[in-house]
C-alpha cells in the first residue's frame, strides 16, 4: 500500500487537524504556558539577541508602527499606565530606588556634564523673571518657594478681603478684635495677649 504524502494528507484534513490542535491547546493551556515560560528562562540571552537583531533589521518600520499605535491609542495607553501605576506603587518605587542607587555616580556625572555644556543657558534661565498672582515679580525658579512664604500668603489674604494690596501705613494701623473683646492693632496682638488687662478680661469671661 502506497503511503500518502504528508503534505497531501494535511491539505485533505486541514480543518480536522486544526480543530484537534485547538482542542488540545485549550485542554493543556497551563502545560503550554509553563513550557513557554521555561523555554524563555533557558534561552533568555538567545531570545534577547534575536530580538535585538530583528529590531536592528526592521528599526524604521518598528519605530513608525510604534509611533502610529501610540498616537491612535493614546487614551487607552494612558489609562493602562495609570491603572498599572496605581496597582504597583510599591514595586515602581522600589525599582526606581534600586535604579537610582545603582546609577547614582553616573547620574551625577551626567548632571555635571550637562551643566557645564549648558552653563550659560541655565544661568540665563535662572534669571528669568515672572509675575506671581499676588503681584510680586521674582525669579521663575523661586516661584514655588515664594508661594508658601508669609509675604505671599499675607498679600493673597489682603486681595481676598479688600480687593487690593494694603499700603505699609494701612497694614501698620490695621485693627483686630481680640478674643477678650478688646480692639487692638494687629501688630500688637501678641503683646496684648500677655498683658494683665487681657488676662483679667479672660478670667472674667470664664468666671
Amino acid at each position: 500500500m502506497t503511503q500518502e504524502p504528508k503534505q497531501t494528507y494535511y491539505e485533505k484534513n486541514k480543518e480536522t487537524i486544526l480543530k484537534k490542535k485547538k482542542i488540545w491547546c485549550d485542554n493543556n493551556k497551563a502545560k503550554i504556558n509553563e513550557r513557554q515560560k521555561q523555554y524563555r528562562i533557558n534561552n533568555k540571552e538567545k531570545i534577547a539577541e534575536a530580538n535585538k537583531v530583528y529590531y536592528q533589521e526592521n528599526k524604521t518600520a518598528i519605530d513608525e508602527y510604534s509611533k502610529q499605535y501610540a498616537k491612535q491609542n493614546r487614551d487607552t495607553l494612558r489609562e493602562k499606565e495609570k491603572i498599572y501605576r496605581a496597582n504597583n506603587k510599591e514595586k515602581i518605587a522600589e525599582k526606581s530606588k534600586v535604579y537610582y542607587d545603582n546609577n547614582k555616580v553616573k547620574r551625577n556625572e551626567n548632571t555635571k556634564k550637562y551643566y557645564h555644556e549648558n552653563k550659560d543657558q541655565l544661568n540665563e534661565k535662572k534669571k528669568e523673571k515672572v509675575k506671581c498672582v499676588c503681584g510680586c515679580v521674582l525669579r521663575k525658579v523661586d516661584i514655588k518657594r515664594h508661594q508658601t512664604s508669609p509675604t505671599h500668603i499675607r498679600i493673597m489674604d489682603e486681595l481676598k478681603l479688600y480687593g487690593r494690596q494694603l499700603t505699609q501705613s494701612e497694614r501698620h494701623n490695621q485693627r483686630t478684635t481680640c478674643e477678650c473683646g478688646c480692639i487692638v492693632a494687629k501688630r500688637t496682638l501678641k503683646i496684648h495677649k500677655q498683658s494683665i488687662k487681657h488676662i483679667n478680661l479672660m478670667e472674667q469671661q470664664q468666671a
